[in-house]
């Protein structure tokens, strides 16, 4: 009985990863579905399962470009990084060139953010994520944007920061004290109850006029700002498969290219309208943010900053397993 179960081993063994792999091959085909459909979470999702059942480095590439296209630039580097650690020589030095390329532009989406505490051992989080005890070795890089830093520490009074303001290519210096419990309990006055009179009134509901307009012009602005965002990518999509039809022409493929072309001037029309629509909308959002009137006595308003993205086109997806 031993050695027949040592002689069956190996096969089990072998089925088994061949069951895995034709599991990690559904799950990679239906990540390149949902790309073409531009259901790049899905399509991240599909990946990545793919992945963890048969790590072949070409998914990686695939991941990659999801992240970049979801605007995750932090992932994309890491896949993109992978990608060329394990392909090696199985890639040549044209694509090893236009990956390192690709990994600039995201590294460019990113910044710095230098968190200086003056307690030590203080714990620190970024967006919810453990960074490290204070001091920490190193700036942080994070995506462009805005981020929360909490930081805390036994036996002090804990530090959060919402919206830390992070540039692309910029590194940010954020100064953070800690005070102890005993003596911010000592620093405060004593506390007496308040009288009834001395509790301040609610805000009637209509004691803002504006509020209304506002909600409508974020809510448009916000719409706005996916329309731009998706024509972005549909008409890099279109670019992308015009490109291809320039080679496929190069190539004498006649027939193909026309057919190919045809459907890169619907996708990229498409976006471009989606674009503009987008745009008209962010305009439109941010003229009744600024036209609402203000509420008696005048409340602190929100800023809008003026932001711009950029976007890349001409994705290129693997298709071979």
């Amino acid at each position: 009985m031993i050695g027949c179960w040592i002689a069956s081993e190996p096969w089990t063994t072998s089925r088994a990863q061949a069951d895995a792999r034709d599991e990690a091959h559904r799950h990679y085909e239906a990540g390149v579905l949902a790309f073409d459909e531009l259901r790049f979470a899905d399509s991240a999702a599909e990946f990545e399962q793919a992945y963890a059942l048969a790590p072949a480095w070409q998914v990686l590439y695939n991941l990659g470009t999801v992240y970049a296209a979801l605007g995750r630039p932090l992932q994309a580097i890491d896949a993109f990084g992978h990608y060329l650690e394990q392909a090696d020589s199985s890639i040549g030095p044209e694509r090893r060139q236009q990956v390192q390329a690709e990994i600039a532009k995201q590294r460019a989406k990113t910044g710095l953010l230098e968190i200086r505490v003056d307690a030590t051992r203080a714990a620190i989080r970024v967006d919810g994520r453990p960074v490290g005890r204070s001091p920490l070795p190193e700036p942080i890089r994070l995506a462009a944007g805005s981020h929360r830093v909490d930081v805390e520490r036994e036996g002090f009074r804990a530090q959060t920061r919402q919206a830390v303001a992070v540039g692309a290519n910029q590194r940010r210096v954020l100064e953070l004290s800690l005070l102890p419990l005993a003596q911010s309990s000592a620093a405060g006055f004593e506390a007496t109850p308040l009288a009834a009179a001395d509790i301040p009134a609610p805000p009637k509901p209509d004691s803002d006029p504006g509020a209304v307009q506002r909600i409508a012009g974020f809510s448009l602005g916000g719409a706005g700002l996916v329309g731009v965002a998706t024509g972005a990518i549909v008409a890099g999509l279109g670019q992308g498969k015009h490109n291809d039809a320039v080679d496929l022409a190069y190539r004498g493929q006649w027939p193909e290219a026309r057919s190919l072309e045809a459907e890169a001037d619907r996708q990229k029309t498409l976006g471009f309208v989606t674009l503009g629509v987008g745009s008209a909308f962010v305009v439109a959002g941010v003229i009744l943010v600024l036209l609402a009137p203000d509420a008696e006595p005048v409340a602190p308003r929100l800023r809008v900053s003026g932001w711009a993205a950029t976007g890349s086109a001409g994705v290129v997806m693997h298709r071979s397993w």
